[in-house]
């Protein structure tokens, strides 16, 4: 079989990482030709091609020159490789990448994710993190595999066969220019074979062992991803739909139609540590809606409190039920039929409202849950003076798109003010509405004058309190 591998490799700090990826390819029992992107004049030796020079006069352009590259040699090669210079894929995970694709349709790829070495020596996937999530919708069988689609496409680095790549070629898509989106330039690069070609990248979650790529610098340990055993119970529950055949939907779309992930609904989130600091000292029993993984609810569980959660899926909620945390249906009208006559001391409600067509009737029914002396927590985006003041001086396009949001069915997402939400709440006969800044990094501790000044200038929730 023959492979062409192209390796985007800036300056000299990774050199120590790309020679070990230039000798796992050296070794394999296939013809690998390798082709390194670099912004400079460098010598890897005879059987390495350099290949000089920027694609954009955007310095972050580099790897979009693997799409030249692979372009002209389509009809060379049976495998096409791109990777990041510090991400190792292995002769194993291209033998299990072949295999898994004999089962595949035309428009679907076999997709990795890539994780790094704990100090404890454990896998930590630093491809899951903050709104990325398993689409519930998208779990499959094909032959022995289970198969699901998850949103954070960034990998590191991709597999392409030949039919692939000429399938990508054809959709127009493939050989798009130099830009950024979602991702950063870098990822985007890395990800244009599923967000512009019509395909579909799935990760085989029965068999995810071989399809891991090592991350070799380690360094997001600490920043981002999760340890291999806290993944372990929504692999368990995609097994199980999978084994019946089923699907399910999310709670709500929680992706805004935006060119970021910044007011994406959190699926990974620290403990809120000071959401649970403004619950009243009485409250006993929560309900949270729009659970993630868990990280808030555990923390109230830990201080003997009775929590339970509508998750945002199916999956995400298989975490959160491993914590200990009652969670039921992944649908608001479900589960507002099982709660029935249940009533909670504190309902929180952690940035949803933005993501949803009509919050006001969200809220009415809520207030129904509540009990006497009940309290109610929403959380709200902010951009905060400050932040906004920064982005406009930068001319960021992301306030452009915020301050054109008129249409919900677009863009999934609305800037709600607390004044609109002050005013919804009182229709519910509630009382004693407030509102306060936060800024949520539960790390963070500071004198409460330095608090009130950070919270005003970079607050990122507005946080509503009131009672029934």
């Amino acid at each position: 079989m023959k492979i062409l591998a192209v390796i985007a490799n800036y300056g000299t700090k990774n050199e120590r990482y790309l020679l070990q990826l230039l000798e796992a390819y050296r070794s394999m029992k296939h013809r690998v030709d390798i082709a390194v992107l670099s912004n400079i004049s460098k010598d890897f030796g005879p059987d390495v091609e350099v290949i000089v020079g920027l694609p954009d006069p955007d310095p972050w352009s580099l790897p979009f020159g693997y799409k030249t590259v692979m372009n002209a040699r389509r009809n060379d090669y049976d495998l096409f490789i791109y990777t990041e210079d510090d991400t190792l894929i292995t002769e194993d995970n291209i033998s299990a990448f072949l295999d898994l694709t004999k089962f595949l349709n035309d428009d679907e790829i076999a997709g990795f994710m890539r994780y790094e070495i704990g100090p404890d020596n454990q896998k930590y996937y630093s491809t899951i993190h903050g709104s990325y999530f398993w689409d519930p919708r998208s779990i499959r069988r094909r032959g022995h595999y289970t198969l699901a689609h998850y949103t954070n496409d960034h990998s590191g680095g991709f597999i392409l066969t030949a039919p692939q790549l000429k399938k990508c070629l054809d959709s127009g898509g493939f050989m798009q220019g130099v830009r950024k989106g979602r991702y950063d330039m870098l990822c985007t690069a890395a990800t244009d074979p599923y967000t512009q070609c019509g395909m579909q990248k799935l990760v085989p979650v029965s068999h995810l062992e071989r399809f891991l790529l090592a991350h070799l610098p380690n360094v997001y340990l600490g920043r981002i991803g999760i340890r291999a055993e806290e993944l372990a119970p929504q692999l368990n529950k995609m097994a199980e739909m999978a084994g019946s055949g089923r699907t399910s939907e999310p709670l709500f779309e929680t992706r805004a139609g935006l060119d970021t992930t910044e007011f994406d609904k959190q699926y990974y989130e620290p403990c809120r540590t000071d959401l649970i600091e403004l619950t009243a000292p009485h409250a006993q029993t929560f309900l949270s809606i729009g659970c993630g993984w868990g990280k808030t609810e555990a923390g109230l569980l830990g201080e003997g409190k009775r929590v339970t959660a509508i998750p945002l899926d199916e999956v995400i909620g298989a975490s959160a039920a491993a914590r200990g945390i009652e969670t039921i249906e992944s649908d608001f009208e479900a589960a507002f039929g099982k709660l029935d006559d249940r009533r909670f001391d504190c309902i929180i409600i952690h940035e949803i409202l933005e993501h949803l067509s009509d919050p006001q009737t969200l809220l009415n029914r809520l207030a129904s849950f509540l009990a006497k002396n009940g309290q109610l927590i929403v959380s709200l985006h902010h951009i905060g003076p400050i932040r906004g003041w920064w982005r406009r001086l930068r001319e960021d396009p992301i306030m452009k798109q915020l301050n054109e949001i008129s249409n919900f069915s677009q863009f999934r997402f609305q800037i709600l003010s607390p004044e609109i939400v002050c005013h919804w709440m009182k229709r519910c006969g509630l009382k004693n509405i407030n509102s306060k800044l936060l800024h949520p990094d539960s790390k963070m501790r500071y004198t409460s004058l330095k608090r009130q000044l950070l919270n005003r200038l970079w607050a990122q929730n507005i946080i509503i309190l009131a009672e029934k």
